[in-house]
């Protein structure tokens, strides 16, 4: 947030989906009366105002990482006022008009560690490989690719994890791989959004009703039987919760108070409950049907679920926002909580703390998949910029 030179409004940069950094350009007057001043960028971030209070100053872009410089006035009208060949970021301007800018150069890529391997392998796509999914034999990944190629509303792809070439499948971010690894499902950040399967091979991509819903949130799950799909959305003027909704066709219902939310591996292996996150950030577990949920001895607050192991008997949780991210091990019978895995990447050069969907793997535990996000800037100050 930026307060304005008067000291009248507030500029903010409004998120409206988690764990996504795209959204509008606002203010908010003292009266709590809020104008949209620039619409529908796939990404923005940074923001000051210039010296006389008459323009926002942002940086984002409609495709890709490489954000520009741009100036909106609080009637709406706005213009570009610089763009360099790498990412930038306006922080804070003076008063004498000078601007305090971030440059660098960031790439989110993407990790295997498979079984037999010693060495991981890069399986990244360009610059902007998201979170990753990968299938249940480890043969797959489906993720999704933000380059500035692929336009405001992103490629979802599937790849080999032998390094085949990567397979475009169409629009949108990736939320979930399907068990038989036929199908992935996504999200196009359209207005309002819809969700969408794509196939894996042959056939046409199924929408799926709506109902009520007017977000969704990155993190479902799909039932083993391949009959459902667990996800979080949110209808108008209410909170997250989680819902459930049947492939072969039919509205979603909710099965969760709001400020519940789900993972891509929530569901357990005999598809009757569920891990998710509860209000406080605490895991805990629900039945598919709905219900009470209960603790879970072994975890912590902060906790993020990775998945079930193929036992049934245990699951993968890890501590998010470290720069090597311990994977542990909590069995349900006795809340026995191991350390299973520490995530040593061979280059840490410019690696920005792992986030909330950085992982998935196999429910065997032989194969992982991450996502990392290298970044490596240097601060300006600009001069001149009009």
């Amino acid at each position: 947030m930026r307060i304005s030179p008067d000291g009248n409004r507030v500029a903010f940069l409004d998120h409206n989906l988690i764990s996504d950094d795209r959204g509008d350009v606002a203010v908010v007057d003292r009266n709590g009366k809020t104008t949209v001043l620039s619409h529908d960028w796939e990404a923005e971030a940074g923001l000051a105002w210039s010296p006389d209070g008459k323009e926002v100053w942002f940086t984002a872009t409609k495709s890709g990482s490489r954000l520009g410089l741009r100036a909106v006035t609080l009637d709406g009208k706005e213009r570009p006022v610089l763009t360099i060949p790498s990412l930038m970021m306006v922080l804070d301007m003076a008063r004498d008009g000078r601007a305090l800018i971030s440059r660098g150069t960031s790439r989110y890529g993407i990790s295997a560690l498979l079984e037999g391997e010693k060495r991981e392998r890069d399986l990244s796509w360009l610059d902007g490989s998201g979170p990753v999914h990968i299938s249940d034999d480890g043969k797959l990944i489906a993720f999704e690719n933000w380059s500035e190629p692929n336009g405001l509303y992103y490629a979802a792809c599937t790849r080999k994890t032998d390094g085949s070439p990567v397979v475009r499948l169409g629009e949108g971010a990736v939320l979930a791989l399907s068990p038989d690894a036929r199908w992935v499902l996504t999200v196009k950040f359209t207005a309002p959004p819809q969700l969408v399967m794509l196939p894996v091979g042959a056939g046409q991509p199924k929408l799926l009703p709506r109902g009520n819903l007017v977000a969704y949130q990155l993190g479902a799950t799909w039932s083993h039987d391949g009959k459902r799909l667990i996800f979080t959305g949110s209808e108008a003027g209410s909170g997250n919760r989680v819902y459930v909704q049947e492939v072969a066709g039919g509205d979603p219902h909710p099965i969760s108070p709001e400020g519940y939310r789900t993972f891509s591996r929530s569901i357990a292996m005999d598809d009757r409950s569920l891990i998710v996150a509860a209000p406080d950030s605490s895991l805990v577990r629900m039945p598919v049907a709905g219900g009470t949920t209960t603790s879970i001895p072994g975890t912590e607050a902060g906790d993020l679920l990775v998945g079930w192991a193929s036992d049934g008997k245990r699951i993968f949780v890890y501590h998010p926002a470290e720069l090597r991210p311990r994977i542990f091990t909590v069995d349900l019978t006795n809340g026995e909580r191991r350390l299973w895995k520490q995530i040593e990447p061979a280059d840490p050069i410019g690696l920005m703390p792992f986030d909330s969907a950085f992982a998935d793997l196999t429910p065997d535990g032989k194969n992982i998949t991450y996502q990392y996000n290298r970044f490596i800037g240097e601060l300006y100050v600009a001069e001149g910029i009009r």
